[in-house]
């Protein structure tokens, strides 16, 4: 949902919506949503779609990318799709390169402790400061447990040593598919537009017997620090965040 400021990485302000007309099935006959694409998106990078969405086909798997929605069938208004949750005072795509839905994937690599509680790696985010599961967007071709391996070997395995990196690669490829599916659909992200829109899927994966995390964890990518942390509910992480780690520690017997 929109207050009054800026739309991130820009100068542009978005249109205000108060709370209570955010959602679409509220008539909102005065609402004026500002225009705005990067301009980085509209120099069509790979990863972004041609700002004509004409041969795009929505709702389905167009080609090579993913344009089915967590939330559902979403409509598509005026020839563009519109959010399945909420009015953002913005329309066009703003930082995100496809309309409609954005694919992205967060992971929790996590281990126990002596005393019934996990760890699990935890990033810093560079632009933000914010405390986060490494993840990230899904690339055009890419499936998912492929895109979570990638994520977690650029933000937190960025290893020097060529045996620690195939030991951590190993370890991801063989434990991502069989981890537990804790949320997918929509995160409310300050990019998010009335058009284009982040959804995520986020896995907890865990150090087994025999199978243990013995490799260093090391930054790198978009992210500032990467370290082991106790998962718990004193944890000064996004409410959101915190709520999937409480589902997870639930799920797998952990204390929280």
């Amino acid at each position: 949902m929109s207050l009054n400021h800026k739309y991130p990485g820009s100068k542009i302000i978005k249109a205000y919506v108060p709370k209570n007309l955010s959602s679409w099935s509220v008539e909102y006959p005065n609402y004026n949503p500002v225009y705005y694409t990067s301009p980085r998106v509209l120099r069509h990078p790979s990863w972004a779609d041609d700002d004509s969405t004409q041969d795009i086909k929505f709702n389905q798997n167009d080609e090579y990318i993913n344009r089915v929605s967590y939330t559902g069938h979403y409509s598509i208004a005026f020839g563009v799709p519109r959010n399945p949750v909420c009015r953002t005072g913005i329309i066009g795509r703003g930082l995100l390169g496809k309309w409609g839905p954005n694919h992205a994937v967060d992971i929790i690599i996590s281990r126990w402790k002596k005393n019934g509680f996990i760890e699990f790696i935890c990033i810093t985010r560079k632009y933000s400061g914010n405390l986060a599961f490494p993840g990230g967007m899904v690339d055009n071709g890419e499936t998912e447990n492929g895109a979570m391996v990638r994520e977690a070997m650029e933000e937190v395995f960025n290893l020097k040593h060529t045996d620690e990196l195939k030991r951590a690669a190993k370890w991801l490829k063989k434990n991502i598919p069989n981890g537990n599916d804790l949320y997918m659909g929509y995160i409310h992200d300050s990019r998010n537009t009335d058009n284009a829109w982040i959804e995520t899927r986020v896995r907890g994966c865990i150090e087994k017997n025999g199978d243990k995390i013995d490799f260093n964890v090391n930054a790198g990518s978009d992210a500032g620090g990467a370290f082991w942390i106790t998962a718990s509910n004193k944890l000064n992480i996004s409410y959101h965040h915190k709520s999937i780690l409480k589902t997870y520690c639930n799920i797998i017997g952990a204390k929280f």
